[in-house]
């Protein structure tokens, strides 16, 4: 079975954006992340993963946030840097299916690699909103959470 190795819980969780270390555990509940970076970045030319924003690259920025938000599953849809979309040209949901599958907890918060202005207090208010079904913000499918169920793997596929 294929791990990312972005899943390895980290013992202290920086704040992205400020560059601290600080510890928090605010989601009650565990959750995976799926951070989807698989994109052929086409209208930007190059690599949004590899875009550095504070000092990082997009997507260690993202994995950061999570952490902090007490994530331990996170995994990284990208052709290189983490797991490769199965079928490339199809999108997000390539994405989802490759992953999905993989994830370890029964909520999984999908955030788009290149939202850098996602904060934390944001992302807990959606997993609060999951609690009993999936959630996403008012005209925007992502970042969303979805629930881990045999009908959601069914679905991306």
């Amino acid at each position: 079975q294929r791990r990312n190795p972005l899943s390895a819980p980290a013992t202290q969780r920086p704040d992205p954006a400020s560059g601290h270390d600080r510890r928090l555990n605010m989601s009650a509940s565990p959750f995976s992340a799926i951070i989807l970076a698989g994109g052929q970045s086409s209208r930007m030319g190059r690599d949004k993963a590899l875009l550095r924003w504070h000092g990082l690259p997009l997507w260690q920025y993202q994995q950061q946030l999570l952490k902090q938000l007490g994530c331990d599953d996170i995994l990284l849809s990208h052709p290189h840097l983490g797991i490769a979309d199965q079928h490339p040209d199809f999108g997000p949901l390539s994405g989802l299916q490759a992953l999905v599958p993989l994830c370890q907890h029964a909520h999984i918060l999908v955030l788009p690699v290149d939202m850098p202005l996602l904060t934390p207090m944001l992302l807990e208010y959606l997993l609060q909103q999951a609690e009993l079904q999936p959630a996403h913000f008012h005209n925007h499918a992502l970042p969303c959470v979805l629930h881990n169920t045999p009908e959601l793997i069914t679905a991306v596929y």
